[in-house]
C-alpha cells in the first residue's frame, strides 16, 4: 500500500488531528498507514489557548519573548510555569480548604523532532533565568538533559554506585 507523508497545521501552528485519507487512517506525521482507525479520528481539536492564559507576569514575559523566538507562545508559557514551580520547590504552597497545592506541575511538550522548537522554548526560559540571576544554582545543577529514553531516566535517578 502506497502512503504519503504529510504534516498539517491548525491555528497557532499546532498539528491537525489524525485523519482519514483515501480510506487509510494516517497520523499527522505518518510515513505508513494505520490498519485501524485512530482513537482521535473525527474528534475536533480543542480550541487554541485563550488570551486569558497569558495574564500576569508570566504572560508579560511570554509576550516579550515570543516576537523574537520561533517557539510557540504556549510552549514558552508552559515551560516558564514549570521552571518556576520546579525552582521554587515543595515548600511554597497555597491551601484550598484542607488541600495543599504546591508549585510542582507536570507537562509534556509534543512536536515533530528538530522542527517543533520544543528545546528552543526551554532554552529561552533558561536563558532568562540565568541572565536575570534568578536562581543560578537551580539552572546549573537541577536542569538535566539526555532523558530521551527510559535508560536515560533510570541513569539519572539511580542510586550512587559504591564499592562494598
Amino acid at each position: 500500500m502506497k502512503t504519503k507523508s504529510y504534516t498539517t497545521k491548525r491555528a497557532g501552528g499546532l498539528p491537525a488531528a489524525p485523519r482519514k485519507t483515501n480510506n487509510v487512517y494516517m497520523s499527522t506525521n505518518a510515513t505508513q498507514a494505520l490498519d485501524e482507525p485512530s482513537f482521535y479520528d473525527g474528534l475536533p481539536w480543542p480550541a487554541p489557548i485563550g488570551e486569558a492564559a497569558f495574564h500576569g507576569l508570566p504572560g508579560d514575559i511570554v509576550r516579550r519573548i515570543a516576537p523574537h523566538s520561533e517557539s510557540d507562545p504556549v510552549a514558552l508559557l508552559v515551560t516558564l510555569i514549570l521552571a518556576y514551580g520546579n525552582a521554587v520547590g515543595r515548600g511554597a504552597h497555597w491551601r484550598t480548604e484542607d488541600t495543599l497545592h504546591y508549585t510542582n506541575e507536570y507537562a509534556v511538550l509534543v512536536g515533530q523532532s528538530s522542527v517543533a522548537r520544543k528545546g528552543t522554548s526551554l532554552d529561552r526560559i533558561l536563558a532568562l533565568i540565568q541572565n536575570a540571576e534568578v536562581d543560578l544554582f537551580w539552572s546549573k545543577n537541577r536542569v538535566l538533559s539526555g532523558l530521551s529514553s527510559g535508560e536515560g531516566i533510570i541513569h539519572v535517578i539511580r542510586d550512587a554506585k559504591t564499592n562494598a
